[in-house]
């Protein structure tokens, strides 16, 4: 486009690098992944960059949203909008924040949370099959909490299983 001559035109390459699979930094969303869901269009912290050299990369990547924000010269960066929730110092997730990221995840706490109360223990336990671990943006499965792995969701444990998978998916979302 250049219509803000050759500086403004560094600064939309440098956001369409920061997007593209060449740096390590930022991925897709799992809705972006899926085709499903709000925010197709955005990306995320990569939850895999955690090496000095990513860390070194975040530190530009910082420099440069606030010389962005500080000069009012806007690049064109899509990050979810829990990113910049969490620049603005709310550092917790909902289940909307979560929608916005990963569409199918959301839904599956939302409806545990509002047909799980509905059925019979008996009925909770045949139905919901689903340990203390939650898989992240990256496709790694992690556990929620010390033997994770083999500790049953219940009826009388689901709100607490439910916030530590809002808590796992916004660490995934922070440096």
């Amino acid at each position: 486009m250049d219509w803000g001559g050759l500086f403004r035109d560094a600064l939309v390459n440098v956001a369409e690098e920061l997007e593209s699979p060449v740096l390590p930094i930022l991925m897709k969303t799992p809705n972006n992944k899926n085709d499903f869901g709000n925010n197709r269009e955005c990306y995320m912290v990569s939850s895999n960059a955690r090496s000095p050299t990513h860390l070194k990369m975040f530190k530009y990547l910082g420099a440069l949203l606030a010389y962005n924000i500080m000069t009012k010269s806007p690049i064109p960066i899509h990050m979810v909008p829990f990113f910049w929730k969490q620049l603005a110092g709310h550092d917790t997730m909902s289940l909307e924040d979560l929608d916005s990221i990963d569409s199918y995840s959301a839904q599956m706490l939302v409806n545990m949370k509002q047909y799980g109360g509905m059925l019979s223990a008996d009925d909770f336990a045949a139905s919901i099959d689903q340990n203390f671990t939650t898989v992240l943006s990256n496709g790694s499965e992690v556990s929620l909490c010390p033997g994770g792995e083999t500790k049953k969701v219940t009826q009388a444990n689901m709100e607490e299983f439910i916030n530590l998978v809002l808590v796992a998916r916004s660490n995934e979302n922070s440096v």
